[in-house]
């Protein structure tokens, strides 16, 4: 597993996928999941899986990353989550197969961004949580980030495992 994005979203999913940059995917999160995804939210109606490919790397990479230094980073994350050499290296082999998925554009965090913009305009405070591999709920308190932080590395407003409100 790569990173998994979600969105929790006051929109319909057919509003939200009105305003993703080509090539970026919204799918609903699994049905025992969307209850409590949207509890997170207080007007909440959509909680979807954004993704470019296979998973959400090219998102949150992009512009703020190089492809070696997305590997360093998910490799990281797996060493944290005490996963096996061999898990390692299969879960890679399926990132770079993704990575034709996500093709050749290398502005996929300024594109995301830029949804992030317009869904805020739109629709207002929106839950977003990345998560390295699985998506588990977290149990920590959303913390909020005012609108004006998404053009900042994601590092230091979108941390893996920490649901984030958008204001």
């Amino acid at each position: 597993m790569c990173y998994a994005l979600t969105l929790v979203s006051p929109l319909t999913l057919t509003e939200v996928r009105s305003m993703l940059p080509d090539g970026v995917a919204a799918d609903l999160v699994p049905p025992s999941l969307r209850p409590i995804f949207l509890d997170q939210l207080l007007d909440g109606k959509t909680a979807a899986a954004l993704t470019v490919g296979r998973c959400a790397c090219g998102l949150v990479g992009g512009s703020d990353h190089h492809p070696d230094e997305d590997e360093k980073r998910l490799r990281d994350g797996y060493r944290k989550l005490r996963w096996t050499r061999k898990a390692v290296i299969e879960t890679l082999e399926r990132h770079r197969a993704g990575a034709q998925a996500r093709g050749q554009r290398d502005d996929w965090g300024h594109a995301f961004r830029s949804f992030i913009v317009e869904h805020h305009r739109n629709a207002g405070t929106t839950l977003y949580l990345l998560q390295l591999g699985a998506v588990v709920i977290p149990r920590v308190r959303p913390q909020n980030h005012p609108i004006h932080e998404v053009w900042s590395p994601f590092s230091t407003w979108l941390p893996p495992g920490e649901p984030v409100l958008v204001t």
